[in-house]
């Protein structure tokens, strides 16, 4: 008996000491797996010291600090984020910490973290995150309070331009999270903040943004009030039209009317104005209204002195009129605009309105309109798209065909192929996917992007096999690798594991071999094959091992240890 435990012993040794790395024995537990991946942080951390090049040094660092925040690991990650010499990065660091410490409801942990960020901006957004997971977690006055923190940080700020504009950001984070009542005193103190700005233009300014800001939360009595303090007339009726816009879109149909009318300088503005709201009508179903309201607005169109903004506006009305289902009044509308490349562009408008409406040959009709070729090509690749999401792939292909310019037409076929690929037509979506034409060596990239596609049929091996005889079409080894991961993830997900392994072993850059292993160790982790998982991180580790670029070599250290920290204990085969 006590032979056959040493004989299972020294086995035990033996196979935990293969290739040179302790932990990947299927008798491995959980805790050990940890503690290996601890040990690829420290490898990566002393690698990242080796790093000659400041920027690459800051982005291994800043990667390897959010790995450890994630893993739970904080003081350590705190401490990796202090070592990063560039101010951007070093908050971008903190700022993943301070998530992953509101994800495991660290809240006054992720505060601190937050407070140590050095750009306002970044450190206002991180707030917002932590506040946002108070209120979901029914912490509603400690949210209150989060934000209290940096609203006293910015009374501090001693040039108002930058306080106003601090306390705006503020108020449009209180907004986004639910505190409304908060966002409009927070407001108030920007505007007043602002009155304390010496330079006119950058009164204006921020007094627009403030505005808009008011408009994008839904609070456009706010936003009114502080747009009618703006004094530059331009300025203030751009932003009058947009708050009529919002409201439109709101449903307000009469306050919008009225916002449009306090338009008084600018009668393009007013028109347009008038162009959406007639169009937000027709949507709601008021089409004897929005007829009316298109009236007012060619009247208001009627009122312009210069020539250069007519144009433009009969653009803006005919497109709403299209978008209103209003397509001979639309094309009525266009055929009044002088200007040919603007005309273009309406009965583009229009011809894209009518495709989504299901009007294929007034589409096609309106299209033949078209004075300019980029401009038809475009309308017609739309109109494909729109064919195929309707299912009507023939004619979306001879639409596709159709267009002249390769790179439109090359981005037709894959959009067709892709809606192909979402309702099961597998066979089809190659056949498609086999029409895109590489013709230059500019169009290698969209190659590889295209090809992408294969990667959604994972479930189809064939089709698989295909798509790696397509990729002999792609002259560049490394978009080649590019889409060779692509396609061992997608088998990964399929469960073909040996398929998987084998792309990825035809891979030579041992940085995107080793990348495309951890990618399939992380997908049998996630499945709770933890067995399998670790046989194959350690072949990932050991192409890492391969890597001579020490920022490379890092950061892929990196994310194969992150694969055992995030799931510590998902089982074993």
């Amino acid at each position: 008996m006590r032979l056959k435990k040493l004989l299972i012993v020294g086995l035990i040794i033996v196979l935990s000491g293969i290739g040179g790395y302790v932990g990947y024995s299927v008798l491995y537990r959980p805790w050990q797996d940890r503690q290996q991946a601890l040990r690829l942080i420290e490898e990566a951390l002393q690698t990242a010291q080796q790093i000659e090049k400041d920027s690459q040094q800051n982005e291994a660092f800043k990667k390897i600090a959010v790995a450890l925040a994630d893993a739970e690991l904080y003081a350590k990650a705190l401490q990796t984020a202090q070592k990063i010499a560039d101010d951007s990065d070093r908050d971008e660091a903190l700022k993943g910490i301070a998530e992953a410490q509101v994800k495991a409801g660290l809240y006054a942990e992720a505060l601190r973290t937050a407070q140590g960020i050095w750009n306002i901006d970044v450190r206002i957004k991180t707030i917002k995150k932590i506040a946002l997971a108070q209120i979901e977690a029914d912490l509603k006055p400690e949210a209150i309070q989060t934000f209290q923190t940096v609203l006293q940080t910015s009374q501090t700020i001693g040039y108002a331009g930058e306080r106003a504009q601090t306390l705006l950001a503020i108020a449009i984070a209180q907004a986004e999270v639910g505190l409304e009542r908060e966002a409009k005193q927070t407001f108030q103190e920007a505007l007043q903040a602002s009155q304390g700005i010496a330079d006119v233009d950058e009164y204006v300014e921020v007094l627009r943004k403030i505005a808009k800001a008011q408009m994008k939360t839904g609070f456009y009595a706010e936003a009114l009030q502080t747009a009618r303090i703006i004094k530059h007339a331009s300025i203030r009726d751009e932003v009058l039209k947009e708050i009529a816009m919002a409201q439109a879109e709101a449903g307000l149909f009469v306050e919008a009317l009225q916002t449009a009318q306090e338009i008084s300088t600018w009668h393009h503005l007013r028109a347009g104005a008038l162009g959406a709201i007639a169009a937000a009508q027709a949507e709601a179903g008021l089409e004897q209204e929005a007829k009316q309201t298109f009236q007012k607005a060619h009247q208001a169109a009627e009122q312009i002195i210069v020539n250069w903004a007519r144009p433009g506006v009969l653009r803006e009305i005919s497109e709403a009129q299209a978008k209103a289902g209003f397509y001979a009044e639309a094309l009525q509308t266009a055929r009044r605009i002088g200007y040919d490349k603007v005309r273009d562009e309406a009965l583009k408008g229009i011809a894209i309105a009518q495709a989504e409406a299901g009007l294929w040959a007034e589409a096609l009709q309106t299209v033949r309109r078209i004075k300019d070729g980029e401009m038809r090509n475009e309308a017609v690749q739309r109109i494909a798209i729109a064919q195929a999401e309707a299912g009507l792939w023939a004619e979306a292909l001879r639409a596709a065909q159709g267009i002249k310019d390769e790179f439109r037409r090359n981005s037709a076929f894959k959009s067709i192929a892709t809606a192909q690929v979402k309702v099961g037509l597998y066979a089809e979506a190659l056949q498609t996917a086999q029409r895109i034409k590489v013709y230059s060596k500019d169009e290698i990239s969209q190659m590889a992007a295209d090809l992408k596609i294969l990667a959604d049929l994972g479930k189809n091996l064939d089709v698989i096999v295909v798509g790696l005889e397509m990729l002999k079409k792609i002259e560049s080894s490394l978009w080649r690798y590019d889409v060779f991961i692509e396609i061992a993830v997608a088998q990964a997900k399929a469960g073909l594991y040996t398929e998987a392994l084998h792309t990825a072993q035809r891979i030579e850059d041992a940085t995107r071999r080793a990348t495309a292993l951890s990618l399939i160790a992380e997908e049998l982790m996630r499945t709770g094959r933890r067995n399998h998982a670790r046989l194959i991180h350690h072949q990932a580790i050991k192409a890492a091992q391969e890597i001579d670029d020490a920022a490379e070599r890092a950061e892929v250290l990196t994310k194969a240890a992150l694969i055992f920290l995030k799931e510590p204990d998902r089982g074993a085969d």
